[in-house]
């Protein structure tokens, strides 16, 4: 953020203040990468840390400025900045980047009410191998809109099968795949909602709402 507490974007020889833990910062603008804020002289304070794609910054423009960054402190004092944060205390994870089952656990654990939007175009056929007979198993649960499908065969449902939170899969089209976090061993719970209603239940804090009610408690 600038001097004066408002948030900004980086910009050519722009210099701010982390607001976790409030130590200066410096604008990086390079050719290569999105242009962020970076602290000067030490490691981001947020081991959680990722440099940003120009899709993190689309799915965070969905957003109020000053809910995005958010700086999220635990009762321990470790401190993490949530990719958004409603005033309700929704906090929407916008991960590209591969996460190890310890990391996912951890996140969910910190924030609580969280809900996970993730890349499915970061591998070439991840797309494909989920969407693979999803037209055979629509309406096999009890509500006509849920598909129920063998998660453990898609490889990006297996890297998630961990997740005790709702996770929306972008696949870089206007719908998203809502997965649930309740499954029946191999049977795995998913319905497809739009991007608009997703962000419109986001910030009344019920991101469900954007989805069909899925069959299983």
């Amino acid at each position: 953020m600038s001097e004066d507490n408002s948030r900004i974007e980086a910009y050519p020889g722009g210099a701010g203040v982390c607001p976790g833990c409030m130590s200066s910062l410096i604008a990086k603008c390079g050719t290569r990468k999105v242009w962020h804020w970076a602290h000067q002289g030490h490691d981001h304070c947020d081991h959680w840390w990722e440099p940003e794609t120009l899709w993190h910054r689309a799915w965070k423009g969905c957003f109020p400025r000053d809910w995005q960054e958010y700086p999220h402190h635990g009762d321990q004092g470790e401190l993490h900045f949530a990719d958004i944060r409603t005033p309700n205390g929704l906090v929407i994870e916008v991960q590209h980047s591969h996460l190890g089952d310890r990391e996912i656990r951890a996140r969910e654990q910190f924030y609580g009410n969280l809900v996970w939007v993730v890349d499915g175009t970061r591998l070439k056929h991840d797309r494909n191998r989920f969407l693979k007979g999803m037209d055979r198993n629509l309406g096999l649960g009890t509500d006509p809109n849920v598909y129920v499908f063998n998660g453990n065969g898609r490889q990006i449902t297996r890297r998630w099968a961990v997740s005790q939170r709702l996770v929306y899969l972008d696949f870089g089209e206007d719908d998203l795949w809502c997965v649930s976090p309740d499954r029946h061993n191999w049977q795995f719970f998913a319905t497809r909602v739009t991007k608009a209603s997703f962000v419109d239940a986001c910030k009344i804090n019920d991101p469900n709402s954007a989805s069909k009610q899925f069959p299983v408690s």
